[in-house]
């Protein structure tokens, strides 16, 4: 049973390592093909989906990817599968939801949107029993999202979507919350 919830979560997390380096900045065409571009996105819906994989320069790759595997060490033992997939999709639901009424700039893309979801979600999962470390974690995404530590986009640079980060800080505390509710009400009760 172990073997095999172990394989489920590293064949997920395996196929975000495939996504991330498929659709990595090759070219600025490569890019821009995969980007969210809210005028696109109606004839072409899987820009909601490979806009959280895609990314404008190979620093911001790399800077994911960093924050990937860190979050991989922290948390692939806590998390199961199941709960981080299913996670996953309610995520992109909501991302989904937001690219399409809310967002206004020109183009989304990046890895940073679901990483600092899952960061919250695993940290506030098992903060009973890492209380220090998570407390960390979350106290670093909450200064991270108040812009604490980051420069001004300079000409060159793409200014931070930091709305998507509270947007997926905020979707993690609602997953946490109905799933607790959803326990608390059907399994409490009638199991």
């Amino acid at each position: 049973m172990q073997i095999s919830t172990n394989l489920n979560k590293l064949l997920f997390y395996l196929a975000v390592g495939v996504l991330l380096l498929a659709l990595a900045p090759f070219s600025a065409s490569w890019v821009e093909g995969w980007m969210s571009v809210p005028a696109l996105n109606v004839d072409q819906a899987w820009r909601f989906f490979t806009a959280h994989f895609s990314h404008w320069s190979w620093a911001h790759w790399w800077t994911n990817c960093a924050a990937f595997v860190c979050f991989l060490l922290l948390y692939f033992h806590t998390l199961s599968a199941r709960n981080i997939l299913v996670f996953t999709g309610f995520l992109l639901i909501g991302n989904g939801v937001f690219l399409s009424f809310f967002y206004t700039r020109e183009f989304y893309l990046g890895f940073s949107g679901l990483l600092y979801a899952w960061f919250v979600y695993g940290a506030l999962w098992k903060f009973s029993e890492r209380g220090l470390l998570n407390g960390l974690v979350l106290l670093f995404l909450l200064l991270r999202a108040l812009g604490v530590g980051r420069e001004l986009a300079g000409a060159d640079e793409l200014a931070v979507a930091s709305e998507i980060h509270w947007l997926n800080m905020v979707l993690a505390l609602a997953a946490l919350g109905l799933h607790r509710l959803f326990f608390w009400f059907f399994v409490k009760r009638f199991l």
